[in-house]
């Protein structure tokens, strides 16, 4: 490469060749006098860069015609670039260097080489000289300034005049063509069209119709704008004149203390607060009594005076709780659970004799649909308190609990004061719904927030991050709903009470139809007593064979649907009064939705009844077993979940060590394959409690015994044959009796759990406790 030192020295000739490393650059525009910063990132262009450093900082640059190009290509770069010199390198994130330069020469590009792998440019230096111009030049230069001139006037900026000034001083046409450029705005590529012609005249016509066209549309648009200003001026005068007078007249009423300020600081003097936190709100009324009316800032403040002044600070009369009352309400609202009314109804008179909420927070854990939320609208109801709701279900951020920052634009209370301001009273019962689906991301942890919320040691100075003043929590009744305590965080969870409101039974369903969804859905639907009525028959066979529910909503709905029906006969005088039965329940819900196995006395080898819990209750299990020929490969299907899979293999690996009580080859497991198989294959299953029943199908295909089909089972196993106790009891037993089953097996540990159970299910079962596996397979095979 040519000495780059030697080049410097000889700027002053007209053309100078040289041979520097080259970058290409996209929607650049650069000229002879520029500096400029830019990035480089594309791994050529850094080879090239960190060569041209070690060549004294000089570096060719070429604009590509396409600049949407990733790839550097040859036929896509300009014939004509600039030296630059390199002024500063920063070393950026991502491989990438950020890169001053100052801009000294334009080159006329003669050959470009792929040196690998960076690109190399050779070219000729284009100086221009004020020495012997040409009289064709000199009017070229004149004629240029001139439209210049013209072109500044009518932008009228004070820029375009300094540049002027500048262009002035330039005798080459050449030199002040490139100079104009920026100013007149020309579009990239065209730009680089003019910087790439080399003949003195032709660049010159390609500006001179550049400047022409500007100057026709700045004259068009200075007319416009004469126009339009003129016609707007009254206009403009009046507003501005209507606007003062109305601010004048608002001054003038907060100096006389008739103003919003004044009114706020009435409102100040009687709230029950610190004098430190009166002072900070009064700076803030000062504040908003400097700012002019209407402005943004002034709507900020006015909200935040407003927001602290609307909330309940005086300490209220505590609500006189009546017990007998309370009840009532939970009698009248609310059908069974006697459990949970007991230990609401103990809640209370607990409240009642301390007459403080220091004791754990209320969760109600029950399946959707059970009356989690309004059971706690009666207990608001039945302690004389307001109800406010606040759903945390799919909350992430933890600004909706604790508020934002005034710094933030939209700042706002969070929704726990946001509730207390909405419903004026400090003394409500909040609920918080769906407490077991709050979340967390990069915003922070809604439930960590929760923690200071629900801590009766902690939530009387409770901090609000946008009043920035402590609010007292200490009287609010907090309580909760989930329907999974697995996902509560534990340290939330350890606040809590936890009350499990199980599922209704068929009965119970039955009862709370007849007593309030009939009645409600008769009402929203234009409907009495003399229009509609419902056999307790048909009650029973929507529940039984139309819902498959723990709650009571899809029930509803399915009333709803049939008042929408009656609705439409009565309306077309079709029938007067309509009383729906079993026999014309199809007419308004179609046909039977559920159908449940009956069981019968007849028996099966490798297949076993088992009991299931799920969401929506309780339901029978069919698991079969079959044993054939093969490797001792064992086959697991019908959606079966981990866990229930583990169990599987459990059983089996139970019956190979029991092969000498059944008589059975004990290398069955290397000659045989097993195949168990669960159906209704679509619906996932899973669980520990299937144990004895994967078991005992597998005794029985390996033995040929058969299973009575009317005796079912529930129980987890253990490799020792331990059955070990389940949950879900109540609905599977309430699965067992709708099925017409006569024997059920349960783990002994379970038999504490028979007390939750209706005596009505329990006199048509015969429930028989089982310690370990051999229990079981004496009772189903019949053996001492």
């Amino acid at each position: 490469m040519a000495n780059i030192q030697n080049i410097m020295d000889t700027y002053t000739s007209n053309m100078e060749n040289l041979t520097l490393p080259a970058i290409a650059t996209r929607d650049l525009s650069l000229i002879t006098g520029m500096n400029a910063n830019f990035d480089v990132a594309r791994s050529a262009s850094l080879m090239a860069l960190e060569e041209s450093v070690k060549e004294e900082s000089m570096i060719i640059l070429i604009a590509q015609r396409d600049s949407d190009k990733d790839e550097i290509e040859i036929e896509n770069l300009r014939e004509v670039g600039v030296l630059a010199k390199i002024t500063n390198l920063i070393r950026l994130p991502y491989n990438a260097i950020k890169v001053s330069i100052k801009v000294l020469n334009r080159v006329k590009i003669n050959k470009y080489e792929q040196h690998d792998p960076y690109l190399v440019a050779s070219g000729d230096i284009i100086n221009y000289s004020n020495d012997n111009l040409a009289d064709k030049e000199v009017a070229m230069t004149n004629v240029l300034k001139e439209k210049f001139s013209e072109f500044s006037s009518l932008k009228m900026t004070g820029n375009d005049f300094e540049i002027l000034s500048f262009l002035n001083n330039i005798k080459n046409p050449n030199e002040l063509i490139d100079m104009m450029l920026p100013p007149l705005g020309v579009e990239f590529d065209k730009f680089q069209d003019i910087l790439c012609i080399l003949d003195s005249e032709e660049r010159y016509k390609e500006v001179y119709k550049i400047i022409e066209n500007r100057i026709v549309v700045l004259s068009l648009e200075n007319e416009i704008e004469q126009d339009v200003k003129e016609k707007m001026e009254k206009l403009q005068k009046e507003v501005y004149l209507r606007e003062k007078i109305e601010i004048l007249q608002e001054k003038l009423q907060d100096s006389d203390g008739s103003g919003a300020g004044s009114n706020y600081l009435e409102k100040l003097e009687k709230l029950p607060i610190k004098e430190e936190f009166k002072e900070k709100i009064e700076k803030e009324i000062d504040r908003l009594k400097l700012i002019p009316v209407g402005s943004s800032e002034a709507g900020v403040i006015q909200t935040y005076i407003e927001t602290i002044l609307d909330l309940p600070w005086e300490k209220e009369e505590k609500p006189d709780i009546n017990l007998k009352e309370a009840q009532k309400i939970l009698d009248e609202d609310h059908y069974g659970l006697k459990e949970v009314k007991e230990r609401i109804i103990e809640y209370l008179s607990v409240l009642k004799l301390t007459d403080t909420l220091k004791g754990p927070i209320i969760c109600l854990v029950g399946p959707p649909g059970v009356g989690k939320t309004s059971i706690a609208k009666a207990i608001a109801k039945a302690s004389d308190r307001k109800f406010v709701r606040l759903s945390v279900g799919g909350t992430r951020d933890e600004a909706e609990i604790t508020g934002h920052r005034r710094t933030y634009i939209g700042a706002m209370p969070g929704r726990i004061i946001t509730g207390i301001a909405q419903a004026k009273s400090n003394t409500p019962l909040f609920l918080l719904d769906e407490i077991d689906k709050i979340g967390s991301d990069f915003k922070g942890d809604p439930a960590s927030a929760l923690l200071e919320v629900l801590d009766p040691e902690q939530n009387s100075n409770f901090s609000d991050h946008y009043l920035e003043i402590p609010f007292d929590l200490s009287e609010v009744l907090f309580v909760a709903t989930a329907n999974n305590i697995a996902t509560i965080p534990p340290a939330l969870l350890d606040r809590m009470e936890v009350i499990e409101i199980p599922g209704y039974l068929p009965k119970e369903k039955v009862e709370i139809a007849k007593r309030h969804l009939i009645k409600k859905e008769m009402e929203e639907h234009g409907l009495t007593k003399e229009n509609l009525s419902f056999t307790t028959a048909a009650l029973t066979k929507i529940v039984t064979d139309y819902t498959l529910e723990s709650g009571v909503r899809q029930l509803e709905r399915l009333i709803a649907k049939i008042c929408r029906k009656c609705a439409k006969k009565i309306v077309a005088d079709e029938e007067g009064k309509i009383e729906v039965t079993v026999k014309n329940l199809h007419e308004f819900l179609g046909k039977e939705l559920l159908t449940f196995d009956k069981q019968g006395n007849k028996k099966h080898v490798g297949k076993v009844t088992g009991l299931a819990y799920t969401s929506y209750g309780g339901d029978t299990l069919k698991i079969e077993a079959v044993i054939t020929d093969g490797k001792g490969h064992i086959e697991l299907t019908g959606s079966l979940g981990d866990v229930m899979q583990e169990s599987a293999k459990t059983a089996l690996t139970y019956v190979r060590t029991i092969v000498d009580k059944l008589k059975v080859d004990k290398d069955f497991y290397e000659k045989k394959d097993i195949h168990i198989h669960v159906p209704e294959g679509a619906t996932p299953k899973d669980g520990p409690s299937a144990g004895i029943t994967l078991a005992t199908a597998i005794i029985s295909a390996l033995t040929k015994m058969s299973v009575p089909e009317d005796i079912a089972m529930t129980g987890e196993i253990t490799l020792s044959g331990d059955v070990l106790p389940i949950g879900g009891l109540r609905e599977k037993l309430l699965a067992a009796s709708r099925a017409r089953v006569k024997k059920v097996l349960i783990p002994k540990e379970n038999i504490k759990d028979l007390e939750e159970v209706p005596d009505d299910i329990k006199d048509t079962l015969e429930i028989v406790p089982v310690k370990h596996m051999m229990d079981v397979y004496k009772i189903i095979f019949k053996e001492d």
